[in-house]
């Protein structure tokens, strides 16, 4: 592949500038032009270092911002950094005895200055400078990538053999100088879209390594979670656990990537998830795991550690909901003139009328998530801790090829026009589990017989996000089911994917963990239609009441596990036997399972149920609570909580 020269780079370095509303050309606009350019060498470098060109662009443009609208000057003059770097690309292009300055000369440069903008961005990304200038300079730009001769296997009990050609693609990058691996599990992951593998790699002497995790998702999602394992949990482990000791496997031509999770056991056990010993322990025993194994290990230092934390709910669970609304992008000069605007703070009061068609100007939110296949928009507030973004809202139908917009970057007006709104979605997801009551009604069946009657998720959880909570905040998982939960040697816990870990609620892994075992522990044998739901239910009202169960019934039993986790979750109150803030991080995870395509039609039924029971345990003790209300200047609704009934 001939060499990319100065001349090629300053045209798209020049439009970088111009997109960006910056106007002079510095080191910034450079680097990204050079990672723009198909096939060049700064991008087979970060590539190779676990990144990808379009994420470390991403990172640049939110560390420098946009510009102002109006152009200061009549040219794009340089800047001093940027003459500064040319001064070293011209002297490395002469030792090197190039006619002008090529791409390797620039890149070198730019490494060898050491304080320009990308080169900050790439310190900040963990990468050593050092390293990468090296790299640059005995890299082959004639080097072109190879199909491995790595062979992939699947163990005899794995019955799902398909793998598409870019997860292929970076099994086998991954581990590149094994002849073959072999795939033992494929794991049941999250609701992500990801997919998990363990993967143990064979020697040509036949011996094997220790076995591995695999994880492959969406490329941001993917590199997000290496750089939130690095900062949130690296050096918050115990001793034996999973761990991400590799870069990143980010293919440039592919919208996929991998991270590796290697055990450190001192063992050739592989480990398995929950959900592979479910049958051969039983409900029971899988529950005093959890509680003497599991909380026990990382608890000491996740959390055990928990601090005093009052927030509104919106805060921590807005995320878990479906997006705020939809929209279709429309050009500010086409918009009414008394279309609603839609500002931090958000007043839900006074937005809880707007419906399909109306008009919706967003003002000062943050770009969470860009897709160009798809010209989709996701936006956000920015100022919550929540592991997303609250109060999403998808714009549909924008040119992303004539404007540039990056994730992070704080949006200062778009506009649109509804499309769907977060209630139109829950009402369709409520439909499809084809209810035998009204959904229109206020409270709904609880019992087989009907009598008793609880609320309806959908008229209350609204009202919900307003309230205020204390609890306690503390380093969470953020994704714990039985599939990122995993049994080593001796029955040694592990955790694996993290990808939503941060300082948040305590009590949401425990809330998160009971949803999933409710799901595929205790559904599957109450059976599918609304009664068995509502047996499940009639349960757990006598656990939130602190009664105790049958012995003998096997209900009973599968329902042991989540008597367990709420002897855990007890611990995690922030007020001792005030189980308030519990049923709410339970409302929202029951609520948001509920449009989960890939959970049986029973599970999804009784995911309704529990946000219901939950929504009324919460009603009950609302009546008893007086003197705290939400922040003024945060909601129009003066709902609050602090404790609850149900005790364990």
């Amino acid at each position: 592949m001939p060499s990319i020269l100065l001349k090629d780079i300053l045209p798209i370095a020049r439009q970088e500038s111009y997109r960006m509303q910056h106007y002079f050309i510095g080191a910034e606009h450079l680097f990204i032009a050079m990672l723009e350019m198909k096939g060049s060498l700064t991008a087979r470098i970060l590539e190779e270092n676990g990144f990808t060109p379009e994420y470390v662009i991403n990172a640049i443009r939110l560390k420098i911002g946009k510009g102002v609208r109006q152009q200061q000057w009549s040219s794009t003059p340089n800047t001093p950094r940027y003459q500064k770097i040319m001064k070293y690309a011209e002297k490395i292009a002469l030792e090197h005895r190039h006619a002008e300055p090529e791409e390797r000369d620039l890149l070198l440069a730019i490494l060898i200055e050491q304080d320009s903008m990308p080169v900050r961005v790439l310190k900040a990304l963990k990468l050593d400078i050092e390293t990468l200038a090296v790299s640059a300079q005995n890299h082959s730009v004639t080097e072109e990538i190879i199909d491995l001769p790595v062979k992939i296997v699947f163990h005899p009990d794995v019955t799902d053999t398909s793998l598409n050609k870019s997860f292929t693609m970076i099994l086998k990058r991954m581990f590149h100088g094994y002849p073959h691996i072999r795939i033992e599990q494929r794991l049941s992951g999250g609701y992500s879209g990801a997919q998990l593998f363990v993967v143990t790699p064979y020697q040509m002497d036949g011996t094997h390594h220790a076995a591995a995790v695999v994880k492959i998702g969406q490329t941001d999602d993917i590199l997000d979670e290496a750089q939130r394992y690095d900062s949130h949990v690296k050096n918050t482990l115990p001793p034996l656990t999973a761990r991400l000791e590799d870069k990143p496997i980010a293919p440039d031509n592919s919208h996929y990537a991998g991270i590796k999770y290697t055990f450190i056991t001192g063992h050739d056990e592989t480990p398995r998830d929950l959900r592979a010993v479910i049958r051969e322990w039983g409900a029971s025993a899988i529950g005093e795991w959890l509680r003497n194994e599991l909380y026990p290990t990382f608890g000491k230092i996740w959390w055990m550690q928990g601090r005093a934390f009052r927030f509104e709910t919106w805060r921590e669970y807005d995320w878990l909901l479906p997006p705020l609304f939809t929209i279709d992008f429309v050009e500010p000069k086409q918009m009414p003139v008394d279309s609603f605007t839609l500002r931090f703070p958000v007043r839900r009061a006074r937005f809880l009328t707007l419906q399909h068609g109306d008009y919706l100007t967003i003002e000062n939110f943050i770009v969470h998530k860009v897709d160009r296949d798809q010209n989709i928009m996701t936006l956000a507030i920015g100022n919550t801790s929540a592991a997303e973004k609250a109060y999403r809202i998808k714009v549909r139908g924008i040119d992303l090829s004539k404007n540039v917009y990056y994730r992070g970057e704080v949006l200062e007006t778009i506009s649109g026009r509804i499309w769907e709104t977060r209630s139109d979605q829950l009402i369709m997801a409520a439909r499809d589990l084809r209810p035998d009551f009204d959904l229109d009604e206020d409270l709904i069946p609880a019992t087989s017989d009907k009598m008793r009657k609880i609320v309806n998720p959908l008229k209350h959880y609204d009202t919900l996000l307003d309230w205020q909570v204390n609890g306690l905040i503390s380093k969470t998982h953020g994704d714990l089911h039985l599939g990122n939960i995993m049994v080593g040697p001796g029955n040694s816990p592990f955790l694996i994917d993290f990808a939503h870990t941060r300082d948040g609620h305590t009590i949401f892994d425990w809330a998160c963990l009971e949803i999933s075992v409710l799901n595929e522990v205790v559904m599957p044998v109450a059976g599918s239609d609304w009664n068995a739901a509502r047996k499940v239910i009639e349960y757990l009202m006598q656990i939130n009441a602190g009664l105790p169960l049958e012995v003998n019934n096997p209900l009973a039993k599968a329902l042991q596990a989540i008597i367990e986790i709420r002897q855990i979750a007890q611990e995690c109150l922030g007020q001792k036997g005030h189980w308030a803030e519990y049923y709410i991080a339970l409302t929202m995870c029951a609520l948001r399972a509920i449009s989960w395509d890939n959970l049986a039609l029973g599970s999804r039924r009784l995911m309704f149920l529990v946000a219901g029971l939950s929504s009324h345990e919460l009603r009950k003790s609302s009546n008893s609570i007086a003197g705290e209300t939400p922040s003024p200047e945060d909601t129009d609704v003066n709902t609050a909580i602090s404790s609850g009934s149900g005790s364990q």
